[in-house]
């Protein structure tokens, strides 16, 4: 009913006008003065038929009202200032010729859908019946559609059900369907877009995926290719998994394997992979888009989305890597992508946890997660807060039909209990990989020196050099007679920057988060097609790159963490073991790592004073240790997120949205300890004047907010955009300025 009747209020004058009056400015001013909401100005019609469905069915959950808010919110947010805004209606709604000729018409092609399916849709739609329900009078003046939007909205808080999920399950099926099928419509190019909706669900099973993955492990390692135990039971795990298998395992193919299966025997239609960060998500893009995208007749049409926060620039870059510039526009506003329409969607997390929040496009990304295999990667990585949400979102879509698998090198008990409850599911669901587990790939010692001093001297006249102990690791070979390669990991953006700088005779590469997007990108492909030899980053390292080195030299974080970044040591699995050295936690990883407190001291002492061969199982253990008697489910900040939650969900009766999230603090996936906003160095200030709006973003990176507003240019500077002093390069990325006091900025929190 809602698909058949949603745009009957296209069919006003007021409409109309605006349809007419593109090319003439004059007349194009005065239609949108006198324009009257279409979506609202047919509200009226679409109540009637939901009474009159009431009337032969029985009683409708929400009484009519859910069919109503469905389809007045299927363009604008339903909520203050968008479509709730008195002042958009104050015009005078009139009609095409006859009105009832026009809604005798909508109506009719309501009966006919209904009739497809074997039912009657009883409303008489003779102009007769209806103008005895309503006069035209009526219609058009004392009874204005806004003024049915509000009764509707007001009933819709009194219904039993309101403040639970009982009605916001089936409004979110209504209105996610409306949408869905109205955006396909109209973003059709002829009958048969219109008719083909198998491109929009998974067609190929995990067999298709096994000779892919034969061919590839026999293409670049000419060995033959044999699927792992773990690799197996995810391919014929009937439901939801709870998957621990360590860094190099091969768990990404599993998890393709497990979510193919679940297509397979009809549990899901999409898949959708989910990450903790955008490089990881850019990275499984490409290895999924080398399967579905790559031209073979099994997989052709399996489109893959990219779905974060940057993916439009992403896209649009390798659109002109491929020398294909001219349609990158076409390609980064695909709004159905960004929405999950795709068979196949690799993203972060945190566009399935905004819905939550009742944001966005929210019914719509709901709709189309209720059919899904979703695969949520490296959940260890995220701290209470997000944990909360993702435990939330877990249990609200596995009720629609979701199907779940969650995965983790590092996985202590506290952590896999809560997720075993969220999922509802026993450790009999649990798969883990028992070989990997008892193996080990590293031998770790920890040196008692702090980092910056064991790799740097001062020379008399106070520069910093490289030490004698560095320039000896960098002249050692590795067991294939080849340079060693070298990691060094560091917890703040400054301290990797000045190590960078001190080191640079040997070309490291610095890589951290204070990048612009573009030349944060190129390093990214660098390092994934051809890794430097030294490398020295923050933590963005730690999660799913797949880079191999020998040797990592690393400041003290959470032992979970430090797992995590050895996990890009000997990830290849030789016979000679990697090294892991580990030094302790210098100035400003306090902050960084404050919670849960003393992590540091704990983690520290873990680690072996003198070179010890520890197996995964070992370093699961010491993760168990670490955080002993810390229950994630009981951890305020989870509790705290998950109450708010669900009380912003019942307050906007499970119907209404929420346009701005970002306007309530609590209502984010994910917590910082400070607020940092996006910015434009200065040095990109004559580029970004002369690049389009969408381009600027290409110039930004992140700063603390206190920052951002102290060294904001401000002098010619007429749009008012957040260019920001700072010293910046593409080598080392941005800098903060020196004070003319010669305090060291940052290290108090405003």
């Amino acid at each position: 009913m809602t698909v058949a009747l949603h745009d009957v209020g296209k069919l006003s004058i007021n409409f109309q006008n605006m349809m007419t009056c593109l090319d003439d400015p004059k007349s194009r001013w005065e239609a949108v003065q006198g324009n009257y909401r279409h979506e609202v100005a047919g509200l009226w019609f679409v109540g009637e038929a939901a009474r009159s469905l009431n009337a032969t069915y029985g009683l409708l959950p929400g009484d009519g009202l859910l069919e109503v808010l469905a389809v007045a919110g299927h363009h604008k947010y339903l909520a203050d200032g968008y479509l709730l805004d008195e002042e958009k209606f104050q015009s005078e709604l009139s009609w095409m010729e006859d009105p009832w000729k026009a809604t005798k018409a909508a109506y009719g092609l309501a009966k006919e859908m209904f009739a497809s399916r074997g039912w009657n849709f009883p409303l008489n739609v003779s102009p007769e019946n209806l103008k005895r329900k309503l006069t035209t009078r009526q219609l058009q003046s004392e009874n204005p559609p806004y003024v049915f939007l509000l009764k509707a909205m007001a009933g819709i808080a009194l219904l039993p059900g309101a403040k639970g999920a009982h009605l916001r399950d089936l409004f979110l099926l209504l209105k996610g369907l409306l949408m869905t099928a109205d955006w396909m419509a109209s973003g059709a190019h002829g009958q048969d877009d219109l008719l083909d909706a198998s491109r929009s669900v998974v067609r190929v099973g995990p067999s298709k995926f096994l000779d892919h993955l034969r061919e590839r492990v026999e293409r670049k390692k000419k060995t033959v290719f044999e699927p792992s135990i773990v690799q197996k039971r995810c391919c014929t795990a009937e439901g939801h998994v709870l998957a621990i298998a360590p860094t190099g395992s091969g768990k990404t193919e599993a998890a393709m394997l497990w979510a193919l299966g679940q297509v397979e025997r009809g549990n899901a239609r999409k898949i959708f992979f989910l990450l903790p960060t955008m490089v990881t998500a850019n990275s499984i893009h490409d290895r999924f888009c080398d399967f579905f995208e790559s031209g073979r007749e099994e997989t052709s049409g399996h489109k893959v989305g990219l779905v974060h926060s940057t993916s439009d620039l992403v896209k649009q870059k390798k659109a002109q890597d491929e020398e294909e510039s001219d349609r990158a526009d076409v390609r980064t506003k695909d709004l159905g992508e960004s929405h999950f329409f795709r068979p196949v969607t690799v993203g972060t997390v945190d566009q399935l946890l905004v819905p939550l929040f009742h944001a966005g496009r929210w019914a719509m990304k709901t709709f189309a997660a209720a059919d899904a295999a979703i695969v949520i990667d490296e959940v260890h990585a995220y701290d209470p807060h997000t944990s909360g949400l993702i435990v939330l979102m877990i249990k609200q879509l596995r009720e629609l039909g979701a199907r779940f698998m969650i995965m983790s090198a590092t996985m202590p008990s506290n952590l896999r209990e809560t997720m075993l409850a969220a999922l509802g599911i026993g450790n009999e669901a649990v798969i883990e990989d028992e070989v990997l587990l008892n193996s080990a790939r590293n031998e770790w010692s920890r040196c008692d020196e702090p980092l910056s001093v064991r790799l740097l001297k001062q020379t008399k006249n106070g520069e910093m050099v490289p030490s004698a102990y560095f320039h000896d690791l960098f002249n050692e070979t590795n067991d294939r007679g080849e340079p060693l390669k070298i990691l060094i990991v560091v917890n703040t953006v400054k301290r990797c920057q000045e190590l960078a700088q001190a080191l640079h005779e040997f070309n490291p590469m610095c890589y951290h988060s204070k990048f612009i997007f573009q030349d944060r990108r190129t390093k990214e492909e660098l390092i994934n097609r051809d890794p430097p030899r030294l490398l020295i980053a923050t933590q963005v390292v730690e999660v799913s790159l797949d880079i191999d080195y020998d040797i990592l030299l690393t400041e003290c974080a959470p032992i979970d963490a430090l797992i995590q970044r050895a996990g890009r040591i000997n990830r290849a699995r030789r016979d000679r073991l990697g090294r892991v050295i580990v030094h302790p936690a210098e100035k400003g990883s306090e902050r960084v790592y404050a919670d849960p407190t003393g992590i540091l001291d704990v983690s520290w002492s873990l680690c072996p004073s003198h070179p010890t061969k520890l197996t995964e199982r070992a370093l699961t253990a010491m993760v168990e240790e670490a955080y002993f008697g810390r229950v994630l489910s009981e951890i305020q900040a989870f509790q705290d997120i998950q109450n708010i939650t669900r009380r912003h969900q019942e307050n906007l009766s499970g119907v209404l949205d929420t346009p701005n999230p970002s306007e309530e603090a609590a209502l984010s996936a994910r917590l910082s300890e400070y607020l940092q906003i996006s910015v434009i160095p200065e040095c990109f200030h004559e580029k970004v004047y002369e690049a389009k709006p969408g381009q600027r973003r290409l110039y930004e990176l992140k700063m603390p907010a206190w920052y951002a507003k102290t060294y904001k240019v401000r002098e010619d500077n007429p749009d008012d955009l957040s260019i920001c002093r700072m010293e910046y390069d593409s080598v080392y990325g941005g800098r903060f300025l020196t004070p003319a006091n010669g305090a060291e900025t940052g290290t108090t929190l405003f």
